[in-house]
């Protein structure tokens, strides 16, 4: 005895010539990410919310990995702004006020704008912090 199984050749016999065919939109990329107000996500941290902090506050603060969660509304504003690993308090305050009043670029979906929530870490270094000081003095 073989390993095959056959099937009745009745249930193969099926005419599908008459079933509609559907055709829609094929979208390529259908998501496209929010876009902060650099156009940067990777260097937003540096270029945009950095260079806005009080330089006291970054001398109090030290060396450590922040998480900030928000949603990126439909017309690009923020909300739902909630620290998920802090620094200082002082500094949370801070980045969430800057970031609270940037305007981004929504995130798309099939080229229609939805709310989209993200989460952003980013891990401050001494260097950074004492470079800050220095750039505003």
């Amino acid at each position: 005895m073989s390993g095959f199984t056959s099937y009745p050749q009745e249930d193969n016999d099926k005419d599908f010539d008459d079933d509609p065919i559907e055709i829609s939109t094929v979208y390529i990329n259908p998501i496209a990410h929010p876009v902060p107000p650099n156009g940067n996500l990777f260097m937003f941290f540096n270029e945009y919310v950095l260079p806005k902090i009080d330089s006291v506050t970054l001398k109090n603060s030290h060396e450590g990995y922040f998480e900030i969660q928000f949603v990126v509304c439909k017309n690009g504003s923020i909300e739902d702004v909630k620290i998920l690993s802090s620094i200082n308090p002082t500094l949370d305050k801070e980045i969430i006020s800057i970031i609270s009043k940037s305007i981004w670029q929504p995130g798309l979906m099939y080229n229609e704008p939805y709310d989209t929530p993200l989460i952003l870490d980013y891990f401050f270094t001494r260097s950074e912090l004492k470079h800050k000081e220095y750039k505003k003095t």
